[in-house]
């Protein structure tokens, strides 16, 4: 996903980047909806998500809650309280257990209404995208309570490249189902090619992560918030 410079790029890409999360969800139904995420027997990869996400909806509710703190940044300091992005206490370096709180604040949310509140949450991103200027956008700094960056890396991190995330990693999942599926039903002796090695599916997650994970345009695009912003 190329980086968006103008706020038709940035609506585009977010639309797009949805679109194409809904259709893997529903190309994986009804399994996706019952089943735990698995990514392979010997799957081993350092970043905390891979562990910590065990069905869908810790996925979709990830992604509900970061853009649920966009919303409350922008709102805060646009009606002149300064606030900052990630709730207090919590620094860019503390994001994997700001992420472990979020994991635990949902567990007992159901998958239907986290899918319900997401689709709101994406439909309120687009409006809010659709109420600043390019200038306000995409401008370092035009806004004091952005830090070093500009306003759009934000809504870049909060929606498309989170939603790139999530489709890379349901996608990890999805092959390594495919391959186990393969072993189980394949004759003795066969070799299997192309099973799912230990970077699955070419993802390359954590080369759009900060923290491994999150803030994931403010690495990605060279908007550069660092991990301790």
């Amino acid at each position: 996903m190329g980086r968006a410079k103008t706020k038709t790029e940035l609506l585009e890409a977010t639309t797009s980047q949805w679109d194409v999360l809904q259709a893997l969800i529903d190309s994986m139904r009804p399994e996706i909806e019952k089943v735990s995420l698995f990514f392979g027997a010997d799957f081993d990869r350092p970043e905390p998500h891979w562990g910590r996400d065990k069905n869908l909806r810790d996925v979709l509710a990830h992604l509900y809650a970061w853009q649920k703190m966009l919303f409350d940044f922008v709102d805060a300091n646009q009606n002149g309280t300064a606030q900052s992005f990630l709730p207090a206490p919590h620094t860019w370096r503390t994001t994997p257990a700001l992420n472990t709180e979020i994991w635990e604040q949902y567990q007992d949310t159901p998958l239907g209404d986290i899918q319900e509140i997401l689709a709101s949450s994406h439909s309120q991103i687009i409006e809010l995208i659709g109420k600043f200027t390019n200038e306000e956008l995409f401008t370092k700094k035009y806004f004091p309570w952005t830090g070093g960056t500009s306003l759009g890396s934000y809504f870049v991190s909060a929606a498309p490249s989170h939603y790139d995330w999530a489709i890379k990693k349901l996608r990890v999942h999805n092959k390594a189902n495919k391959t186990n599926s393969c072993l189980r039903i394949a004759p003795s002796g066969f070799l299997l090619r192309g099973s799912l090695d230990r970077h699955g599916d070419s993802s390359n997650i954590d080369e759009i992560s900060v923290n491994s994970e999150v803030g994931l345009s403010l690495t990605r695009y060279g908007e550069g918030k660092g991990t301790d912003a």
